[in-house]
């Protein structure tokens, strides 16, 4: 992937055909169901006191990040969005490498 793209405008429609791809078929979870977890675990990413950390050292805190009981709801739960979020995570720290 070129390094020119990197804004999140610019790669979420690449994201967007990834995930339907890889993992709507297995989680049943369209990408408007996602995005914004997705997203979440990109922004998180990019924050000081995330960046270069492995998931499992962001994990807990990440998901306390995530929790805002204004709107609580099952498909909002953490269990329902950790995958999307780890996947937003690792494509940005991926991408960082690059």
């Amino acid at each position: 992937m070129s390094r020119a793209l990197k804004t999140w405008d610019e790669l979420e429609p690449i994201f967007r055909k990834e995930w339907e791809e890889r993992y709507t078929p297995i989680l049943g979870q369209e990408w408007d169901d996602v995005r914004d977890a997705f997203r979440f675990g990109w922004d998180m990413a990019h924050r000081p006191e995330f960046r270069g950390k492995s998931w499992q050292e962001v994990e807990q805190d990440l998901a306390r990040h995530w929790s805002r009981p204004e709107e609580a709801s099952e498909e909002a739960s953490w269990d329902q969005v950790v995958d999307a979020v780890r996947e937003g995570w690792e494509r940005a720290q991926q991408m960082a490498l690059d």
